[in-house]
């Protein structure tokens, strides 16, 4: 058994069966498991994406100057919103890095969001021959509903309420799931504000913008089983700050 895994973990947890999202875990986790029985590793490599941008970021930053007309726009487009033009753009600037990656990946996780999708299969998928991109072969290409961006039901807590258990709930037992996994090399692909949740529980400091592309080497141990020892950003698309943001102060 590899070092630091708990053999109970190794085996597999169980993610529970009251929401959708619990059952897919479960679900996937089985996939993996009748597809590779290696054990899962103690130190793994995972490439952080945020999607590029979407046409409903387009819509919100419209909103600064336009709010009525940004509100309806966003509110037409709906949660499930595809790229931009502009996001197709920074995706086909930065498919070289990630092509360059994909040879060493051996699963891409992705949120099911058609954006999330949409970046995954640009990045590190193979050209199809009619203008789009599919699946490269060889690997585990799995969409994940746990990795979808924050849902209504926990907006509305976190507003209402002043509490994000929910989102809790949901961004630790993606934790536990990647941390069962019997990869060594993957990445993810989802959105900003899970991942900045995430990335707290992973004791990491770490900003992700659209379609930048970030290497972490994640190793056993913290409050959520595992926590980041090493980042680095790997590419981003021309017009971007390079540098990260200087860190929120704690609140009091």
């Amino acid at each position: 058994r590899a070092s630091g895994i708990p053999e109970a973990m190794a085996e597999g947890p169980n993610f529970g069966k009251k929401r959708r999202w619990q059952k897919d875990l479960n679900e996937c986790l089985a996939k993996v498991r009748a597809a590779n029985s290696n054990v899962p590793p103690a130190t793994k490599t995972i490439y952080f994406v945020r999607h590029a941008e979407s046409k409903s970021n387009v819509a919100k930053t419209n909103m600064k100057n336009k709010p009525i007309r940004g509100c309806c726009t966003l509110c037409t487009i709906g949660f499930d919103s595809e790229l931009s033009e502009g996001g197709r753009n920074q995706l086909l600037e930065v498919r070289p890095a990630g092509r360059g990656i994909e040879a060493e990946l051996e699963a891409v996780i992705f949120s099911p969001l058609k954006r999330a999708e949409q970046t995954a299969l640009t990045l590190f998928g193979d050209e199809d021959g009619e203008g789009d991109f599919k699946a490269s072969a060889g690997k585990f290409w799995l969409p994940v509903r746990a990795l979808k961006e924050v849902r209504m039901k926990e907006w509305a807590q976190s507003s209402a309420c002043c509490s994000k258990s929910i989102l809790q709930q949901r961004v630790l037992s993606f934790i536990r799931f990647v941390r069962v996994l019997p990869f060594s090399t993957l990445a993810l692909v989802g959105h900003s504000r899970f991942f900045r949740m995430m990335l707290a529980m992973l004791e990491c400091d770490m900003f992700l913008r659209n379609a930048n592309i970030w290497r972490t080497s994640l190793v056993e141990g913290g409050d959520a089983g595992l926590h980041v020892a090493t980042k680095e950003l790997v590419a981003r698309p021309s017009g971007q700050p390079c540098d990260e943001p200087p860190p929120k102060a704690p609140p009091k």
